[in-house]
């Protein structure tokens, strides 16, 4: 939300190109609370996209800690030759 550019929070799926705007237009954020605050004052943005936010970076976590366990994997392998 901090830095992002209006094509990459267009990925998010409940981000349309207004809400994108508003999250663009109301930086900076200071932290967490201010970036609530902002988001439940400001016309087009929501908390519930917070929420869809954070369960995206959930799933990207996992992602990242799956492809970490498969190199693991590889380079255990990859020794054994």
């Amino acid at each position: 939300m901090r830095n992002a550019i209006l094509a990459e929070l267009l990925l998010m799926s409940q981000c349309s190109s207004k809400k994108a705007q508003a999250i663009i237009d109301a930086r900076p954020f200071e932290d967490w609370r201010d970036l609530v605050n902002k988001f439940q004052n400001t016309k087009y943005l929501d908390t519930e996209l917070l929420n869809a936010a954070q369960v995206n970076l959930k799933k990207i976590t996992y992602v990242i800690n799956d492809i970490f366990i498969f190199y693991k994997i590889i380079r255990e392998f990859e020794n054994k030759d």
